[in-house]
């Protein structure tokens, strides 16, 4: 038996008894797929372009307060 192989064989012991056990169930029904649910067409549509401007515009502003404060010094 190699070494690496005896040194493997506790790892592999430890990654099969920590397998992570998920305690919740989701119904797969239409309409119950986005979380938050999707009855509130404005709401919703309000929700994902908030999230994406932000999410998207965020570094530039950074960016841009990184320079300005780099400039100012």
């Amino acid at each position: 038996m190699s070494i690496v192989s005896r040194v493997a064989r506790p790892t592999l012991a430890v990654a099969r008894s920590a397998r992570a056990v998920r305690y919740a169930h989701f119904e797969n029904v239409a309409g119950h797929t986005i979380p938050g649910g999707s009855k509130n067409k404005l709401g919703l549509s309000l929700r994902i372009i908030s999230y994406s401007v932000i999410g998207f515009g965020l570094p530039f502003l950074a960016a841009k307060w990184q320079m300005d404060k780099a400039g100012s010094s």
